[in-house]
């Protein structure tokens, strides 16, 4: 896929300041500094297009930002920031989940995962509330495993994705599939060529 042009469209604090439901979205959303908005940069080849901080909690807002002007990725507040003020925090998840439980043209979530670490409570605890709400999406890692060029000495059986031999590996979990409502919407007849 190319993508010829990607703009930032709009930081919206709730569902109902997002644009019009016109464009299929594709989101991404994990913990506080997991890589969202380096992963949305390095996806629309823009190193500047969404942006990064070394801050975790940065983005406050449901950012959105337009893909060759036929779809969108959306940059989703990070969970599991304690430093928020009690009562934003509470508003901004509760812009999130209206956006995740109401949102008419989201396509798929992409649930991201610190590869570094096991996923954490707040992972699990997330990615069973979108499949619980039958929000569809899918749990991956934006940042690869590095693995030592020299091969370790196993203290116990080698797990499935340790390799030992310098190679990027990639955590992948299973999708949820679509909620009856979104699979009738026509997300799958999005022409990602242009």
């Amino acid at each position: 896929m190319h993508i010829a042009s990607a703009i930032f469209h709009r930081s919206c604090p709730d569902l109902e300041s997002c644009p019009d439901e016109s464009l299929p979205e594709f989101a991404f959303i994990g913990r506080s500094n997991v890589g969202k908005s380096s992963l949305l940069n390095m996806l629309s080849g823009k190193p500047e297009l969404a942006k990064v901080s070394p801050t975790p909690g940065f983005t406050k807002l449901i950012n959105i930002f337009t893909m060759n002007k036929n779809w969108r990725l959306v940059d989703l507040p990070g969970y599991g920031y304690a430093k928020v003020a009690r009562a934003d925090k509470s508003q901004f998840n509760q812009a999130v989940m209206d956006y995740l439980e109401h949102r008419a043209n989201l396509c798929l979530v992409f649930a991201l995962i610190d590869s570094g670490l096991e996923p954490q409570d707040i992972d699990v605890e997330f990615i069973e509330w979108l499949a619980h709400n039958e929000v569809p999406s899918s749990s991956s890692s934006p940042r690869p495993t590095v693995f030592p060029k020299q091969p370790c000495r196993p203290t116990s059986p080698p797990s499935p994705r340790a390799s030992g031999n310098g190679s990027r590996n990639y955590r992948q979990y299973s999708p949820v599939p679509p909620r009856p409502a979104m699979a009738a919407r026509n997300c799958s007849a999005l022409s990602m060529s242009n």
